[in-house]
Formats: C-alpha cells, structure tokens, sequence
C-alpha cells in the first residue's frame, strides 16, 4: 500500500478478516473512525490493520468463540481512536517526551472509553481500547489492572501490539531483529503479558 501525505483521503474501506456485514450501520461507523484517525496519523494505518489480524489469529488459536471475533476485530482496529484529542506537538513529537507530555499521552485509552462507551454498540468492544495498555503485574495504565482483572481481549490485543510495534519499522527507529523482538516477548511473559496465552502466540509467530 501506498504512503498517503497527512490529510489524503483514503479511498478504500480498511480489510480485515470477521467484519459486520458490508454497509450495515456499525461497519460504515467504523470506517468513519477510522479514516479520522487515519487523516489525523496516516502512520497507523497499516499497523492497525496487523493488529487486528493477529489478535484474530491469536483469538482462533485459543479456541475462542466465533461470536467474539467482531468485537476483536473492531476493539483492535479502534485501539488508539483516544489519540484523536492528544495534542498534536505531543503526538507527532520527535524527541523524547517530558513527563507531563506522556501524562497526557496517557490518557489515550480513556479518552478511547469516553469516546466510544456511550454508544450502544460499542459498549462491548471497548475492552481494548480501554485497556489495552494495562499489563499482567499491574504496571501499566490508565487503572493499573492486574492478571485477569484485564479482560481476556485486551489481554490477546496487548501481545498483538508490542509484537507488531517491535517487528516492523516505526517512524522513530526501525524494527527490531526478529531474535531479539521473540527474546523480550518471553521476557515480558507474567509482567506484561499474560503468561498462559503466550505458548500460541508462539506458535504462530515461530
């Protein structure tokens, strides 16, 4: 695909396998979103369609039900829509971030929630963009959720995410060895990510 300049509009509606049937309300309410925060970052284009791809993949590995793909799949592609009201001299920053710029980074995932949440629809899919930041021990953000505290597809998107933002290049600095990418995921089993779903997850990224 392409490289679009900031602002261009896109054209297509976004792939990805498990949709709502084509042109019903939810999938053409989805797309919208999407080309929102594709206009506003078009670097997140192709890294939102991945994710979504191998968060299904990975729900299918753990034998989950079919029914609970849809909502995967839009919770993924919708992941970072809170970033739509981070600051753009915080968003597109190149350098490193103070402390109170990553504080409102930060609140990406809630606004996602606020965002998403009063619509009807989307109260079952906003499990990942609320929490797809919390980690295994506790450590991460907004609520500092702990182990199955997090709900099971946040859990699935989380390994999806890291893994796809170490293994593929990103506008401040270029992929990580594939060696090394699969080295901190087992690393990060029981501190950031679930431990018991990591074994399929290797299985599918070898």
């Amino acid at each position: 695909m392409l490289k679009k300049a900031r602002g261009e509009p896109l054209t297509q509606p976004v792939e990805v396998s498990v949709s709502q049937p084509e042109g019903s309300p939810v999938e053409q309410c989805v797309q919208m979103l999407l080309r929102m925060l594709y206009l506003r970052d078009y670097e997140t284009e192709l890294h939102t369609q991945r994710v979504a791809q191998l968060s299904l993949e990975l729900a299918t590995k753990l034998g989950l039900a079919e029914e609970l793909y849809a909502g995967i799949r839009i919770g993924a592609l919708l992941h970072d829509i809170g970033k739509l009201v981070i600051p753009d001299a915080i968003l597109f920053k190149v350098g490193k971030l103070t402390t109170a710029e990553w504080q409102t980074l930060q609140t990406h995932p809630r606004n996602g929630y606020n965002l998403l949440a009063p619509v009807a629809f989307f109260r079952d899919v906003v499990d990942i963009p609320f929490c797809h930041h919390e980690h295994w021990d506790g450590s991460g953000y907004p609520r500092g959720m702990k182990a199955e505290e997090i709900p099971l597809n946040a859990r699935i998107f989380s390994i999806a995410d890291v893994w796809d933002s170490l293994s593929t290049d990103r506008p401040y600095r270029p992929a990580w060895k594939l060696e090394d990418a699969r080295f901190f995921m087992k690393e990060q089993a029981g501190v950031m990510f679930d431990p018991g779903l990591m074994p399929a997850f290797f299985e599918i990224a070898g």
